[in-house]
C-alpha cells in the first residue's frame, strides 16, 4: 500500500519591476511589468527591489511573497515586503500575478502556452 502525502506549500520570494508605457489613445500613461526575479529569501528579494528601483529605466519595484499549492497550482494573495517608486494598485498587481501563475502552471503541461498567456519575462533565479 502506498501512502500519498500532501505536498508542501511552495513559498516564492519575488522581485518584480515596472516600466512606464507611453501614453495610449486615452492619453494615460500606464505601467507594465519589466523584470521578475525569484529569490531564496525575503531579504534577497527586498535588496533586489531596492537596487532595481534605482535603475534609470525602472519606474518602481515590488518585493513580495506568495504561497503556491503544488498539487492544484493555486496561488495565494501576495504579501508585499516592500513597494518602491511608481507601482500598480494592489488589484491591478494581483491580476498580473495571477496571470503569471496561470502561465507557470500551463507551462508545466504545455510549454508553448506561456507565450500566449502572459506577455512578460519569465521569472529567473
Amino acid at each position: 500500500m502506498t501512502h500519498v502525502g500532501k505536498s508542501a506549500t511552495k513559498v516564492r520570494y519575488i522581485c518584480q519591476t515596472y516600466m512606464e508605457q507611453k501614453p495610449g489613445r486615452d492619453g494615460q500613461a500606464s505601467l507594465k511589468i519589466g523584470k521578475q526575479f525569484q529569490h531564496s529569501t525575503a531579504a534577497e528579494a527586498q535588496n533586489r527591489a531596492k537596487r532595481e528601483a534605482q535603475s534609470q529605466d525602472c519606474a518602481g519595484a515590488d518585493a513580495y511573497v506568495i504561497c503556491e499549492d503544488p498539487d492544484s497550482g493555486e496561488v495565494g494573495s501576495p504579501s508585499f515586503l516592500v513597494r518602491l517608486g511608481n507601482v500598480p494598485e494592489s488589484d491591478d498587481f494581483w491580476n498580473s500575478a495571477a496571470s503569471l501563475s496561470s502561465a507557470h502552471k500551463a507551462s508545466r503541461t504545455r510549454h508553448t502556452m506561456q507565450t500566449f498567456l502572459v506577455p512578460v519575462k519569465k521569472i529567473v533565479p
